[in-house]
């Protein structure tokens, strides 16, 4: 079975993006995509897989932020401890 393949403009349509941010996320590797160009020394015909765009929202997903640890100040015997 195929993956389903999608052109950048089609990417940028979809995230509300320009294409050059776009064309930035594949040069950057942080999109994959295939060149499907004849000849790779001309300028590039990127086709983005199904899994590929599906790997690059997973690792875009927010999630909440880590929960924090409150330290204790050490004081000298006696005195109650404060947390800051």
């Amino acid at each position: 079975m195929k993956d389903a393949t999608y052109l950048p403009r089609d990417i940028a349509k979809r995230f509300g993006v320009g294409l050059p941010k776009v064309l930035g996320w594949i040069q950057r590797g942080e999109l994959g995509a295939v060149n499907i160009a004849s000849t790779t020394e001309g300028r590039p015909r990127w086709r983005i897989r199904d899994c590929d765009l599906l790997a690059f929202e997973m690792r875009r997903l927010s999630r909440p932020p880590e929960p924090s640890f409150t330290r204790i100040r050490r004081t000298p015997a006696g005195d109650v401890p404060r947390r800051f």
